[in-house]
């Protein structure tokens, strides 16, 4: 039984509109297409900034499965991911490496990451607008404010001065899918998604 169209109508959500809106953006698409290493942070962006302290310290966090299953699809897209933490955490490393992303790419205690993505641009002989930094604090902004070639995507949860800084600002909190919804977009836009065809259809039967 198929739904009706006034289904489709009321389950329109911000993450649709959000992602129309983007496709319907030729600057950001341009950005986009020239998109192939992604740098995360962790806390507040792959997750939702809380951690686990028991009497012997800080313990885990807790990430999304959801954005662990499209990092897998995008690697062997061809697309590169790094995380990144500013705090030194195993769990950075342990998540990263469960996903497929090498070990050299789970970097945790940094401090200077406007010094790091020069570092990786260097290594990995890539230009600043190959670059898509997502994060949703100052360490990350700075980041955008030394280098504006960079692509800058933040989740909602981000402080509301940092999101004019942004080229995006995604309608979804860190650790509740807005790294899915992220890499979506660029996977898509670059008809790299392994669900292109099914979003193609789904944005018609939306009609948005």
């Amino acid at each position: 039984m198929k739904c009706q169209p006034d289904f489709y109508e009321n389950i329109k959500s911000q993450d649709i509109l959000w992602f129309v809106s983007q496709l319907n953006n030729k600057s950001i698409c341009e950005k986009l297409l020239k998109s192939s290493f992604m740098v995360s942070d962790v806390d507040g962006s792959l997750t939702d900034a809380g951690v686990y302290v028991s009497a012997d310290g800080e313990g885990g966090r807790n990430f999304s499965t959801i954005d662990g299953y499209v990092v897998q699809h995008a690697i062997s897209s061809g697309l590169t991911i790094a995380l990144v933490s500013g705090k030194y955490n195993l769990s950075t490393r342990i998540r990263g490496l469960r996903l497929g992303i090498p070990d050299e790419l789970c970097i945790a205690g940094v401090k200077d990451k406007v010094n790091l993505i020069n570092n990786l641009c260097e290594k990995y002989k890539l230009s600043f607008s190959q670059i898509l930094v997502f994060g949703d604090d100052y360490l990350d902004t700075k980041i955008k404010k030394d280098i504006p070639e960079i692509i800058f995507a933040c989740p909602l949860n981000a402080p509301f001065y940092f999101y004019h800084m942004a080229d995006l600002v995604l309608p979804k909190p860190g650790g509740q899918h807005a790294f899915r919804l992220l890499v979506d977009l660029v996977l898509y836009v670059q008809k790299k998604h392994f669900a292109q065809d099914i979003i193609s259809q789904a944005l018609k039967v939306y009609k948005v």
